[in-house]
C-alpha cells in the first residue's frame, strides 16, 4: 500500500494548532511537539525491550528539558487551583488543599 498523504494529515491538532485547548498561544517549537507525540506513541505501542527502553529514555529526556506550557485550573470541589504543563504534566499547586 502506498500512502500519498503527508505528515500534516496524520499529525494531530496539538502539533499544528497555534493555540492550546484553552485558546492560549502555543510557543513550543514543532520539533518538541513531535518528540512528545513520538514518546506517547512508543509508550503505548512499544512492545519489545528495546522500544520500552527507548520510550523510557525519551520520556526522561523530555521531562528534564521540558519547556513548560502551563495551563491554569481553577479550584474544583476537593482539588485546589493549580497549573499543569500541557507536555510533561508537571503540576504546581497555587493554594493549599
Amino acid at each position: 500500500m502506498t500512502d500519498t498523504s503527508n505528515w500534516r494529515e496524520r499529525a494531530g491538532r496539538i502539533l499544528l494548532d497555534p493555540a492550546d485547548p484553552d485558546g492560549e498561544p502555543l510557543t513550543t517549537p514543532l520539533d518538541r511537539r513531535w518528540l512528545w507525540r513520538i514518546e506517547q506513541v512508543i509508550a503505548i505501542n512499544g512492545g519489545n525491550d528495546t522500544m520500552r527502553q527507548l520510550a523510557f529514555d525519551l520520556k526522561q529526556y523530555l521531562n528534564e528539558t521540558c519547556e513548560h506550557h502551563w495551563r491554569l485550573y481553577a479550584r474544583e470541589k476537593d482539588i485546589p487551583s493549580h497549573t499543569q504543563c500541557l507536555w510533561c504534566c508537571t503540576v504546581e499547586w497555587l493554594e493549599q488543599s
